[in-house]
């Protein structure tokens, strides 16, 4: 829930450029310790939230828009050269209904329309996004769990505050087909998982611990709180001062 809602307020900004002009994050740390809003918690430790931002900020990235159901390209850097944009939508069993492949190309604080996903709504699915360099490198990526139908808000009862929400999304289909068959492999600060099943893998989420299983704080990771396509083998590292560590995955 950190990781989707504080990603999906920098994604609204960002696909809205340059009509939308600035966004405020409250907060950037929390005072006390709290289980959300804050990139940092209390005990100085990076948050979901935090990488949820990452992922939503990187300076070329594909985009889902809520309100259009639209995936857009959006490039902040100085970088114009051609991209590949590629989607896989899955169903809630991790089924593959669709795919697609796309030459892109955006200047610089550019949004360019690439995919139109309102085909597929009415039922829960998976969407997972990939953009990569000419030479085959990988750019980024973006991954959703879109429901079969958003919250729906009593928009005449709004204030200052809050909106309430007559009717919730049901976002249960998520993590109701089981554990995935998911293999880790450790080389130093290189962390490789390989998700050896069928499903998708939704949240994997990587741990430094020092010997008496405290977290290491602090401890970057390249990408956490990742998603595993089936099949799919993903590295990240971990950079920290720490010399005596494990990892574990949850």
């Amino acid at each position: 829930v950190d990781y989707d809602g504080t990603r999906a307020m920098f994604e609204a900004f960002r696909v809205r450029m340059p009509e939308s002009t600035g966004i405020v994050q409250w907060m950037l740390n929390s005072a006390w310790p709290s289980l959300y809003w804050q990139l940092y918690d209390y005990y100085g430790v990076p948050t979901a939230g935090y990488y949820g931002t990452k992922k939503a900020c990187e300076p070329r990235q594909l985009l889902f828009d809520y309100a259009t159901r639209k995936v857009s390209l959006v490039n902040e850097s100085t970088e114009e050269g051609p991209l590949t944009a590629s989607l896989k939508v899955y169903d809630a069993a991790s089924r593959l209904i669709g795919q697609e492949t796309k030459a892109v190309k955006a200047g610089y604080r550019e949004v360019v329309p690439v995919f139109d996903l309102r085909r597929y709504d009415g039922k829960p699915h998976f969407v997972a996004l990939a953009l990569t360099a000419a030479d085959g490198t990988p750019v980024a990526d973006n991954f959703y769990c879109l429901p079969a139908a958003d919250n729906e808000y009593l928009w005449n009862k709004t204030n200052w505050y809050i909106t309430p929400v007559s009717r919730y999304a049901g976002l249960g289909f998520v993590f109701s087909q089981g554990g995935a068959d998911v293999e880790m492999a450790v080389d130093g600060n290189r962390i490789t998982l390989t998700n050896h099943s069928g499903v998708i893998a939704p949240m994997n989420i990587l741990k430094a611990k020092d010997a008496a299983g405290n977290l290491i704080v602090p401890a970057w990771w390249s990408d956490n709180f990742f998603p595993l396509l089936p099949g799919q083998t993903k590295t990240v590292t971990c950079k920290t001062e720490a010399e005596d560590f494990h990892i574990e995955l949850h």
